[in-house]
């Protein structure tokens, strides 16, 4: 049985690549995820999993033939690793000055859509309650005076 040295050295830079920028795309989702909850946290773990899956399986048909082999997995997770622990770090301190600097903004924002929504709802339930009774308690006492 050959091994072919050269090859393997590919993929296992190409694999820790690929950690790398797998850990740029989960910041970037981190980013995104932020204001959608629990389950926009859910569902965006999930798609990370899926791509990441997706990605080994597509280095080891590319660079590998199909062959399953472990390394690939584990230089694919020490690249995200070693993201974490250096440009991670950078943009996850980016990334919550940001949140800092929206969060309020975003909460004046809500509070004054649900204001607004507050203020639809208070003046859809007037039209209907007491100022269409007045409307119609005038009509009949302008009847009832012009009948007399």
């Amino acid at each position: 049985m050959e091994v072919d040295y050269g090859a393997q050295f590919a993929l296992a830079a190409v694999s820790l690549a690929a950690g790398l920028f797998l850990g740029v795309l989960y910041d970037v989702m981190r980013l995104v995820r932020a204001p959608l909850g629990k389950a926009g946290v859910f569902m965006s773990d999930l798609s990370f999993c899926v791509i990441f899956t997706l990605s080994v399986a597509v280095l080891l048909y590319n660079y590998w033939s199909g062959k399953l082999r472990v390394y690939p997995f584990l230089l694919c997770f020490c690249g995200l690793v070693v993201y974490r622990l250096t440009l991670g770090r950078l943009t996850a301190y980016i990334a919550v000055s940001i949140k800092r600097l929206i969060s309020p903004r975003l909460a004046y924002l809500r509070l004054a859509v649900k204001g607004y929504i507050l203020r639809r709802k208070l003046l859809a339930e007037a039209s209907r309650g007491f100022g269409i009774r007045l409307k119609k308690e005038k009509r009949e006492c302008q009847e009832e005076q012009s009948r007399t």
